[in-house]
């Protein structure tokens, strides 16, 4: 397992669950994550409407988000826009279909690597469940590894 200490931020809609897209989304539960303990729920934010990742990324001073500072965001649905913007700037947007948010944190948590995730390019942010010990999304090694 990593050793790494993660922050996780979850998409959540006004029912408590995963919100369905994370450019879209003005509240998000923040997960402190130490290895080998459960996640933590250490505070929520509250976005104001222009705060919104859509919002914010395009417009004309997209600096210093308060969702920059974490290590991982979680939502139902991405866009790219947000995809590519939040990994610019060292944030891993992961989707999933859970609707509970400590389980979808579960499911992203780190996970043993099985390949040498190493040697692959760290620039593409991909969408994925889960999070290896190297930190590129499952999906994009799963897709690294097929190519000749």
């Amino acid at each position: 397992m990593s050793d790494a200490r993660r922050l996780v931020a979850v998409a959540i809609d006004r029912h408590g669950k995963v919100a369905g897209h994370a450019g879209r989304a003005h509240h998000w539960q923040v997960y402190d994550i130490w290895p080998g303990e459960a996640p933590e729920s250490v505070y929520r934010l509250a976005l104001d409407e222009q705060a919104c990742l859509h919002e914010w990324h395009v417009s004309a001073q997209p600096e210093r988000h308060p969702l920059h500072a974490v290590d991982v965001a979680i939502a139902a649905s991405a866009g790219d826009g947000v995809v590519r913007r939040l990994g610019e700037r060292g944030v891993m947007l992961l989707t999933t279909a859970e609707s509970d948010p400590l389980r979808a944190v579960k499911a992203g948590s780190p996970a043993p690597c099985q390949r040498d995730c190493r040697t692959m390019s760290r620039a593409v942010v991909a969408r994925a469940i889960g999070i290896h010990e190297c930190g590129l999304a499952e999906a994009w090694i799963m897709r690294a590894a097929a190519r000749p």
